[in-house]
């Protein structure tokens, strides 16, 4: 029976915090994937003092307690998950890590095999050191048999959400919300999706309560989609902000939810036309402000295609500030922006640095983009790496919601 467990090992529940950098038996320059060993030379090439090294004696540069808490978090990044597919082994799917620190700490298995047994294991979603799965029992045969799983890699804490009404004909896309500066509880956000693919609502699970709630969508806006289901959404100041495409005509907007469902609200981006994913954008929390970047795709041959960097700066007003912008037309790095292999991964969230992938599907190449020296750095080859890349911050603390 899956429940709640803290500790390596099926069944095995334990409540000790690991060290910042567990060793567990291997060697510390153990790859994170096939051809993936740690590669700081390029990073520290792209933002130099953007990704502080860690102090000596400590396990990052960068932890931050929360007084309300007590809860140590780090705020600096330490990589990104992926997945990869494949028709050559069993199961298909691969989870991946790559580290993107100057440092092997904290070191991360992308097997999660603290897990319980499990004939699959999907990657959803990552939020401030908390990571969420869809989990399929070893006995089960179907897709819509699954348990959604929360867990924290660094201590390897993990609970199983009670059973959740997807089978009942409900298309969902799950996201997690987490606050380290507020009480220790997180929510998972299942966006309820019509036959039409718009949003008709949200299931909401509390840890506080340990239960469900259900709300009808509360926009004006009629219809309200999805933009990419893959991307990462950001939750700050209690509420969940996804990327959609809004009205009859498709326009990008940024749709925000509370963690009630009760106070919906949707406001334009500050960028230009859609003109495809590239063009649409992203979302991130950086230096603790939402962030939305995106690339003009201009009207004219004639137009500068521009990257373009901004900040929320009053939530109140929906008031956006230009932080950087640049044209990349030619720019090393954003080839693939124009020839159709990019994805979006993050910003930073404490310095002026970008992270995406460009290429092929079976040769994507990790890039950064220093937004202080204007320059784009390939940083590692991802393989045929996939959707969704998401960003990993370590949280350091246990927290009662998550183990027994």
């Amino acid at each position: 029976m899956l429940g709640r467990c803290g500790g390596v090992g099926v069944g095995l529940a334990r409540r000790l915090l690991l060290p910042p950098c567990p060793i567990r038996g291997r060697k510390a320059a153990l790859r994170f994937g096939p051809g993936l060993p740690l590669l700081p030379a390029a990073l520290i090439h792209c933002g130099g003092a953007g990704l502080p090294l860690p102090r000596a004696g400590s396990a990052s540069s960068s932890i931050t307690t929360a007084a309300t808490a007590g809860i140590k978090h780090s705020q600096s990044l330490a990589g990104f998950f992926y997945t990869s597919q494949s028709e050559e082994r069993y199961p298909r799917s691969a989870l991946h890590f790559v580290n993107v620190s100057r440092s092997t700490c904290p070191f991360i298995y992308p097997s999660f095999p603290f897990l319980p047994d499990r004939r699959r294991l999907d990657l959803l979603d990552c939020c401030n050191g908390l990571v969420l799965f869809r989990w399929y029992d070893v006995s089960t045969t179907g897709d819509d048999e699954f348990r959604y799983v929360v867990c924290n890699p660094l201590t390897e804490e993990w609970v199983a959400l009670p059973d959740h009404d997807h089978a009942a004909g409900k298309v969902g896309t799950a996201r997690l919300g987490f606050d380290p500066a507020a009480p220790p509880h997180f929510h998972v956000f299942v966006m309820l999706l019509d036959t039409h693919g718009f949003i008709s609502g949200v299931d909401v699970y509390s840890s506080e309560t340990g239960g469900w709630i259900h709300r009808e969508k509360g926009w004006d806006v009629v219809d309200v989609r999805l933009a990419n289901p893959t991307l990462a959404t950001v939750f700050v100041d209690g509420f969940l902000y996804l990327r959609t495409l809004c009205g009859e005509e498709r326009h990008a907007c940024i749709a925000a939810v509370d963690t009630e469902g009760e106070t919906w609200s949707n406001f334009d981006t500050p960028c230009g036309q859609w003109g495809g994913d590239v063009f649409l954008g992203l979302i991130q929390q950086s230096q603790g402000r939402l962030n939305y970047a995106c690339i003009n795709n201009g009207v004219s041959d004639e137009e500068e295609t521009q990257l373009g960097v901004y900040a929320l700066e009053d939530h109140a007003n929906k008031e956006w500030i230009l932080k950087h912008r640049v044209e990349i037309f030619g720019m090393d790095g954003f080839r693939g922006a124009f020839e159709g292999g990019f994805d979006w991964i993050g910003i930073h969230p404490q310095g002026n640095l970008m992270f995406f992938v460009a290429g092929s599907d079976m040769n994507t190449m990790l890039t950064c983009y220093d937004m202080d020296r204007r320059k784009a750095t390939m940083v590692r080859e991802l393989g045929d790496g996939q959707p969704p890349y998401l960003p990993y911050v370590p949280l350091y603390s246990e927290l009662e919601s998550i183990h027994m």
